[in-house]
């Protein structure tokens, strides 16, 4: 079989950790490295009179999938697949044109979601159910910008299963440059080879007797989103990078770059701090290797990170 010949689909789920039945309209998301094994763990159990064991047992059947999209966005209101289906799995909603993570299980009124995720390898169909996940997205600067994604959720059985036609996006890949805004604390950090910005998802199983697998569906349990970058160095009349480390000087984060046309992509992170920074050297500059935390907005929910595509006008 060749690895070539793979088709990834994914699509929301009408009940939570129930397969749904896909199509090539499902598979519009031009993902590659794609990998989809299970994570079943086995209980080893001993034998007496003998050193060697009897036959295992599977603990509940769980699988991964992991893979990478590129950012492909035509510019225009309607976004992409991979934002309107696989963020709401990764507890990330849209109000407007804008993402925000949620606190919240999947399956309320916040929007949150799980996928049933398909991974076709030349004539076999590997499937999860009831999954959920994280994700950490590459802006390399002067280069295309893309997604690295994790979901977890049900194995479900291999099968034998024709490939599935492929809806291929057509929009341009969107490189990481021209950005109107690059700062923290007012202060540009625009001269970085790249950001690395991170959902931090923690993602459990919810438990439940009453299936086979042994679990109901996936969840977020827990989040801590952070951006790293390596911007040059600067002099401590600019910005007191070090200091304001030491003092846990919390200041606006902001990352705005242009898409395809007129549109714009934007993070925007009102309390980042700075947990870790340490020297660099690239290419015989002195940078500052960084990790910010996005920290809660004061008392408002929902906006330690937030995403906004902006529309060509």
């Amino acid at each position: 079989m060749l690895k070539a010949r793979s088709v990834f689909a994914a699509k929301v789920e009408t009940t939570m950790g129930t397969a749904e039945s896909l199509t090539g309209t499902d598979a519009v998301y031009d993902a590659y490295d794609v990998v989809m094994n299970p994570q079943i763990t086995k209980v080893v159990r001993p034998s007496q009179l003998s050193f060697e064991p009897i036959g295992s047992v599977s603990n509940g059947h769980i699988g991964q999938v992991g893979f990478k999209t590129d950012l492909v966005w035509d510019g225009t209101s309607t976004l992409p697949s991979m934002f309107e289906v696989l963020f709401p799995a990764c507890g990330w909603v849209k109000s407007s044109t804008t993402f925000k993570a949620f606190t919240s299980p999947p399956g309320t009124a916040d929007g949150v979601k799980t996928l049933t995720l398909q991974a076709y390898i030349d004539g076999t169909l590997r499937m999860l159910a009831g999954a959920v996940g994280d994700w950490t997205w590459y802006l390399p600067t002067g280069r295309p910008s893309y997604i690295e994604w994790v979901f977890t959720g049900i194995w479900q059985d291999v099968t034998d299963a024709a490939l599935l036609n492929p809806t291929t996006p057509t929009a341009k890949a969107v490189r990481f440059n021209t950005a109107s805004t690059c700062t923290w604390d007012s202060v540009s950090i625009a001269s970085t080879e790249q950001f690395v910005i991170a959902s931090g998802n923690t993602v459990s199983m919810a438990y439940s007797a009453a299936t086979a697998s042994g679990y109901k569906h996936g969840y977020i349990s827990n989040r801590l989103s952070t951006i790293r970058g390596n911007p040059e160095s600067v002099l401590v009349a600019t910005q007191d990078r070090f200091l304001k480390s030491k003092e846990n000087t919390q200041a606006a984060l902001a990352i705005t770059f242009l898409g395809n046309g007129t549109s714009t992509v934007g993070f925007s992170a009102p309390k980042a701090s700075i947990q870790t920074i340490a020297e660099a050297v690239r290419e015989n500059l002195v940078c500052d290797d960084i990790l910010w935390h996005c920290n809660k907005n004061a008392s408002a929910e929902n906006e330690a990170l937030a995403i906004t595509f902006t529309a060509s006008t």
